[in-house]
């Protein structure tokens, strides 16, 4: 009788373990199923065929997408996000699928898009005369060189060159350019007064090393020097500031502005360069290289400054890199005063300082108010040099 009823019992509770069975290989079947539906959508989103990847700014790359966030509000699909993370993370999963399928060509494509680390651009700057000494190396921040990816111009680098003095007591200048990615860069040298370098530009690929820019000081030279006066009363001025200006356009970079010291000395007889001067209570007054006249063993510039308001307008136009722009039309509280020259630049005075300044240029507008700052500088700390830069 006891073995009967034992029988009996197992009898009524088999159907009850067969639904408990039943329903933990259904919901076990389906949450196996969700998670290869995971997989799968996030191999194909990497591949590219549903959305484009996020564009990382800082290194101006397209990065692999992540694959699309599953509905949190289904219960469904949470012990298969947690589980898929405890087998080595959704990530990491997507990332193993993509690289061992040779059957997508997206993926293929996503893996040439993921940037690989070529090496270092390094190289030296050397001078024409011998070693550099104390009293031959170029004043700070006088010289400069920037690095930009090809097709990329807004991705600038520019070397720290620092003098290191050697065993001999000479120095060495050196630069160089870490963890660059693969591809072909420009490098542009760009130098206050004018002494000629060269080259002033190169195309290079990393890893590369040996890159020399030459220094010429063998080319005569005078020191200059600045005669300045009251353009009305003819009184002298003995406190005055000057400024270097120098332009280094490149097809490849854009051009570069510079503006700093005037050193006198580092002028050779036949060399261009550009200059701006002011004083208290004056406009700002502009000229280069043909306003010296030499008397004796130097050579002397008249300015005589007026009273008033003046800058010097560069016109800038980037398509896609920045480029100078001739025949721009310029006014001065609505009246015409010129156009700009073949260097992009025209100078521009009034009897006091201007509430509106136009840049006109067929097709193109400025980017910003003219009279304002510019990427966080004035006129005055250019060198009196205000920038307009134009978009379409």
């Amino acid at each position: 009788m006891r073995q009967r009823k034992i029988s009996l019992a197992w009898l009524l509770a088999l159907p009850i373990l067969l639904i408990v069975v039943a329903a933990a290989w259904i919901v076990g079947g389906h949450a196996e199923n969700v998670g290869m539906k995971e997989i799968q959508l996030a191999a194909k989103t990497n591949s590219g065929e549903e959305q484009q990847g996020p564009h990382d700014s800082s290194r101006g790359h397209p990065l692999d997408p992540s694959p699309p966030p599953l509905n949190d509000e289904d219960s469904r699909t949470k012990p298969t996000r947690k589980r898929v993370t405890e087998m080595g993370g959704a990530d990491s999963s997507v990332e193993e699928l993509a690289a061992s399928s040779p059957a997508s060509a997206g993926d293929a494509q996503s893996a040439r898009l993921t940037p690989r680390i070529a090496g270092s651009i390094r190289g030296l700057l050397v001078r024409e005369g011998g070693p550099w000494t104390r009293e031959t190396l170029p004043q700070t921040n006088t010289v400069m060189i920037d690095l930009v990816p090809n097709g990329r111009p807004r991705e600038n680098q520019r070397a720290n060159i620092e003098p290191r003095p050697d065993v001999n007591g000479a120095f060495t200048l050196e630069f160089e350019f870490k963890d660059l990615e693969e591809g072909e860069y420009v490098l542009t040298l760009s130098a206050l007064g004018s002494r000629r370098w060269a080259p002033v530009s190169v195309h290079v690929t990393p890893p590369a090393s040996g890159i020399t820019f030459t220094r010429y000081d063998k080319d005569p030279r005078l020191p200059l020097e600045f005669d300045v006066s009251d353009a009305t009363t003819g009184d002298k001025i003995e406190a005055f500031q000057t400024r270097n200006v120098q332009l280094t356009p490149s097809d490849d970079n854009g051009v570069f502005l510079q503006t700093g010291p005037l050193d006198v000395n580092a002028f050779t007889v036949d060399g261009r360069f550009q200059w701006s001067l002011w004083a208290d209570g004056y406009a700002p007054a502009f000229g280069d290289e043909t306003a010296f006249v030499r008397t004796g063993d130097k050579r002397v510039a008249d300015v005589r400054l007026q009273r008033g308001w003046s800058t010097k307008l560069l016109v800038l136009a980037r398509d896609p890199v920045a480029h100078q722009v001739a025949g721009a039309r310029v006014s001065v509280d609505g009246h015409v005063v010129g156009a700009t020259g073949v260097d992009g630049m025209l100078v521009v005075r009034a009897a006091s300082e201007p509430t509106t300044l136009q840049v006109e240029w067929p097709g193109w507008h400025c980017v910003s108010d003219p009279l304002q700052p510019f990427a966080g500088k004035s006129a005055a700390q250019r060198g009196q040099i205000t920038i307009v830069m134009m978009q379409k």
